[in-house]
């Protein structure tokens, strides 16, 4: 019964071991660097080869793991390569090196949360039709969504960099391109380089005054990652990239910075702050572990999801001010209104005691407040 038992839960700890092997063969696969295989019954073979030389390195006297390493590793990947007649690898073939490409442009894609640029886009484009007063020219409008996509590829890949160690020992995190291996530093970082390059060939299109002061966001955004290794106001790091948004695609477009855009931004700021706070909750313990500072790890989880009511408040209150500096059409207060009830609700999801609905008041509930916000906004601008 003792050996059924044991055969059975190593068969249980091999089949894991086999799944993660499989995950990257079928990677391999569907970028074309290797036959169609099964790969689950490789990933099997493979164990099995490896198995066999520590077993053999263990109780037979063998070479070690180490010592053969490298034939082992030549063998296992020979057993799944395509060979032509002349033996030469056929794994880079024509047909399926753009698929291969566009695979490796999602993983990045996925990496940064591309799609979460609908968090911050918003705010651009209504900075930009309120600068206009309506309508505003399709160039220089095409010119700040360029802007924005391009400065927060370079600040998330460089967020991305700077957190690869800290995102390793997270459970939460580990999966991130870095340090699960699907994207290499080098490549990260020649992303990072060609958004930083778009970003600066696009504000040279834009005011004389953006050239000059387009260190400033590409500083933050470099930055932030690193105040959580020395402050719980970390999030106000995150928060200032979002600030630094509408007053400077007024600057961008007018070479002007009225209040009423510094007065949206720091609305916007005390918004993303908020609920920055609250999605730090999710890693209370693990940043207390690594000795990172956020809101939660400092106070605890009831005295920051305290906080981010609080800030999600001066959020509201901020913009209802704005809206009046800058004499906003009543949709404006409308969507304000919008905002708040949106906000409400997203607390409302989580408790100290159930964070279970914190991806759908962080990802879900964000994106459809700023989108309904924009909408209102940009339509009070038209008509």
């Amino acid at each position: 019964t003792m050996g059924n038992a044991f055969e059975s839960k190593r068969a249980e700890v091999f089949d894991r071991f086999a799944r993660v092997i499989g995950v990257h063969l079928q990677v391999a696969k569907e970028a074309g660097q290797i036959r169609e295989e099964n790969t689950h019954l490789a990933s099997l073979v493979w164990l099995g080869a490896m198995n066999e030389v520590v077993v053999h390195w263990l109780f037979a006297g063998g070479s070690s793991p180490k010592d053969v390493m490298s034939d082992l590793k030549s063998l296992l990947l020979a057993s799944v390569r395509s060979v032509d007649s002349k033996g030469f690898t056929m794994t880079n073939n024509v047909l399926r090196s753009g698929a291969f490409f566009w695979r490796r442009s999602g993983v990045f894609l996925e990496s940064i949360k591309f799609e979460h640029s609908v968090f911050a886009l918003p705010f651009a484009i209504l900075a930009t039709f309120i600068s206009a007063g309506g309508w505003p020219d399709l160039t220089d409008f095409v010119w700040v969504i360029f802007a924005m996509v391009s400065m927060r590829t370079f600040g998330m890949s460089a967020n991305r960099l700077i957190d690869a160690e800290i995102d390793s020992r997270n459970p939460r995190t580990a999966m991130r391109a870095i340090p699960a291996g699907e994207i290499s530093r080098l490549a990260m970082y020649g992303y990072m380089t060609v958004a930083a390059l778009i970003f600066v060939a696009v504000i040279s299109q834009l005011h004389p005054v953006t050239w000059l002061l387009a260190p400033i966001p590409l500083a933050v955004m470099v930055g932030y990652p690193y105040l959580k290794r020395f402050t719980w106001l970390a999030h106000f790091g995150m928060g200032a990239v979002y600030l630094i948004v509408p007053p400077a695609v007024s600057l961008a477009l007018t070479g002007t910075m009225p209040l009423g855009f510094v007065l949206i931004g720091i609305g916007s700021m005390f918004w993303v702050v908020g609920f920055d706070v609250l999605y730090a909750t999710a890693d209370f313990q693990v940043d207390r572990d690594q000795g990172l500072h956020s809101i939660p790890s400092r106070f605890g989880i009831p005295t920051a999801l305290i906080v981010s009511k609080g800030l999600h408040l001066l959020a509201v209150l901020l913009l209802v001010i704005a809206g009046l500096v800058l004499g906003s059409h009543w949709l404006y207060f409308l969507g304000v209104a919008l905002v708040a009830l949106l906000l409400a609700y997203e607390q409302s999801l989580v408790s100290s005691d159930d964070l279970s609905k914190l991806n759908m008041a962080f990802f879900t509930m964000n994106g459809v407040i700023a989108i309904v916000f924009g909408i209102f906004v940009v339509i009070g601008e038209v008509i």
